[in-house]
């Protein structure tokens, strides 16, 4: 059995330790991967969102299953053309990965099949957005979500309606996520987090063990959102008889729904909710496993994942199967760089890994290798899970390997599992379930027409979430920033200060074209691969960097030319070797020590994805 795990963060390595540990033994290959994963698969030089370039490598190793991982490639129908081609594909198809694509989507599916959520409203201009709040703001305020798939950016929790008009300000009036955005205003519920997927064949949805995850970047769950800063497995009060109850809640009518549309589910569908006073709620829905939470939960599953990825491709094959959990408990903490989850600097040299290996499992999320050391490249670096009989002894172990990873401006949260371990987590509430339709029998309900399949054409559908990829991941930078000398750094952090601005991620690293000729090339040609869009170089007098970052890459590079006290001709000498490029070879030049056009130019880029 030939298996090939699409992405390349912390999520997919924790998926390539778990199908490893199947008695089937699998051959593994991840595409892109990174080197952490490389050292449990084979990897294939594909980026995740490159569905021609995986569709080949599927049929050139002759791949028996594609796990896919990320949400992008989903939302943009990689599924759908892998069975096309007669491919073995685990993961939703285009038209039902549109309950993570489109969250108005999602809320209509919950309101027609009876899922519990809050209070909402769609709207699609500031005046709508304004008359929303005022009508669902409670005490606890009010959330504003842009629609669509925006890598956590696009949820603003607002206290009072001052922070509401500039969430939908963001949206409507300064164009963050695009012409034409539409967005969700929602009631604010209060009480406790968990996260619950479930594993879908068309017919049924399987629970797995339910996970808690930290979104802030500080402690006490203070700062910005995140992509999430730990987890562990399992939740007090959430046992599996309750797990069951909630399961028959908060999945199986939506599974139930999607096969009555002509749209069945296969693949995770994910449950973010929240623990009311008034009982469980649904925040949102995503069709893939979550990350962090998958570090925590999938290394305490005992049963074949193989063998039950599997079943889930097939209509109804989970029927008769259980999933088997290690009682032993599961915390993972994440390791990220200096600036998550704003601007980052990659290329910061990491240590200890070696030393942690046998004493906890170690993801690799955002990880190089650069002159043959391995490197941080991107927000979120590495997770590390311990396993204990108990939280603290899960957390204990999770820390004391934590610290033996080092990085320049290694951040980490120090609280992750401490309520678990003080039990301040309280019981989950009971809750009734609603009758869950039996496959054998009719539809639920009557599809309503505006959610049907056919109301968009696959076509649309691409078109609709296409400008939305590039800002997908929220740990991957898509511009890189790069300059010949240190000397370079504080002018040049004029271009980061756009980007930050704009809220765009993006990397910093020095390099010299002249010096360093090898670390020039091999960042250009691995900076598709790594999720980068487009890449500003500055550099003064030759100004060779932007030319030979532009020789190994066909992403767009901008050349920002910079003056110094060696600059000829006002800095004539730096514009003319930039923008004098062979043909092949383009480059983009701004005016002299001007980088923030360089930043207005790349987001204006990144905009026509």
């Amino acid at each position: 059995m030939r298996v090939l795990v699409v992405g390349g963060g912390g999520r997919e390595h924790a998926l390539v330790r778990a199908l490893a540990r199947s008695p089937q033994r699998p051959q593994l290959l991840c595409a892109p991967g990174n080197p952490g994963i490389g050292v449990d698969a084979r990897l294939v030089d594909v980026a995740a969102q490159d569905s021609d370039g995986l569709l080949a490598a599927v049929a050139r190793e002759a791949i028996d299953l594609t796990v896919v991982g990320p949400e992008a490639p989903l939302v943009d129908g990689l599924v759908d053309r892998l069975t096309a081609a007669g491919h073995r594909a685990f993961g939703p198809t285009m038209a039902a990965a549109r309950l993570e694509g489109s969250k108005a989507y999602a809320k209509q599916a919950m309101a027609e099949a009876g899922v519990p959520t809050g209070a909402w409203r769609e709207v699609g201009d500031l005046a709508g957005g304004r008359a929303a709040v005022a009508e669902l703001a409670g005490a606890a305020g009010v959330v504003i979500k842009a629609d669509g798939l925006a890598a956590g950016k696009g949820v603003t929790v607002a206290a009072d309606a001052a922070e509401a008009d500039r969430a939908l300000g963001d949206i409507f009036a300064r164009g963050r996520f695009g012409a034409g955005a539409r967005a969700l205003v929602e009631e604010r519920l209060v009480g406790a987090e968990l996260s619950l997927l479930a594993l879908c064949d068309g017919h049924r949805a399987l629970p797995m063990a339910p996970a808690q995850d930290y979104k802030r970047i500080f402690d006490g769950d203070r700062g910005p959102n995140t992509g999430g800063m730990g987890a562990y497995s399992p939740v007090p009060g959430s046992d599996a008889a309750w797990t069951t109850r909630m399961s028959a809640v908060v999945h199986q009518p939506v599974v139930d729904l999607m096969r009555v549309r002509g749209t069945p589910f296969h693949g995770i569908l994910y449950a973010g909710l929240m623990l009311s006073e008034a009982g469980p709620r649904v925040l949102e829905y995503n069709v893939r496993l979550g990350d962090p939470e998958t570090q925590a939960v999938l290394p305490r599953l005992r049963s074949d994942l193989l063998a039950v990825l599997l079943a889930a491709t097939e209509p109804g094959g989970l029927r008769g199967m259980s999933l088997e959990w290690a009682p032993e408990w599961a915390v993972t903490v994440v390791l990220a760089s200096a600036g998550y989850p704003g601007s980052v600097t990659c290329g910061e040299p990491i240590s200890g890994l070696q030393e942690v290996s046998q004493r906890a499992e170690v993801s690799h999320a955002g990880t190089a290798r650069s002159d043959g050391r391995l490197v941080t490249a991107g927000g979120r670096v590495v997770a590390v899970t311990g396993l204990g009989p108990d939280a603290a002894g899960a957390r204990d172990a999770a820390y004391a390997a934590a610290e033996m990873i080092d990085f320049p401006g290694r951040q980490m949260r120090r609280d992750i599992a401490l309520r678990a371990v003080q039990a301040e987590v309280p019981p989950a509430p009971e809750v009734e379930p609603v009758p869950v339709a039996d496959p054998a029998l009719e539809p639920v309900g009557d599809a309503d027409p505006a959610l049907a399949p056919q109301d968009l054409s696959e076509a649309q559908v691409r078109e609709e979430v296409r400008e939305e990829f590039a800002e997908l991941d929220v740990d991957t930078p898509r511009v890189g920033v790069v300059m010949g000398s240190k000397s370079d750094m504080e002018l040049m952090d004029k271009a980061c200060q756009e980007l930050r601005d704009r809220d765009i991620l993006h990397e910093v690293r020095v390099m010299s074209a002249h010096r360093e000729p090898d670390v020039v090339a091999d960042y250009a040609r691995n900076a598709k691969m790594r999720g980068l869009r487009v890449i500003i170089a500055g550099a003064g007098i030759s100004a060779a960097l932007p030319g030979a970052v532009a020789a190994h890459t066909d992403l767009p590079v901008i050349g920002v030319p910079l003056s110094g006290r060696l600059t000829a001709a006002g800095g004539l000498d730096a514009i003319l070797s930039i923008v004098q490029m062979p043909p092949g070879v383009p480059v983009a030049c701004v005016g002299l020590d001007n980088p923030r056009n360089a930043a207005i130019l790349a987001a204006q880029i990144l905009g026509s994805y």
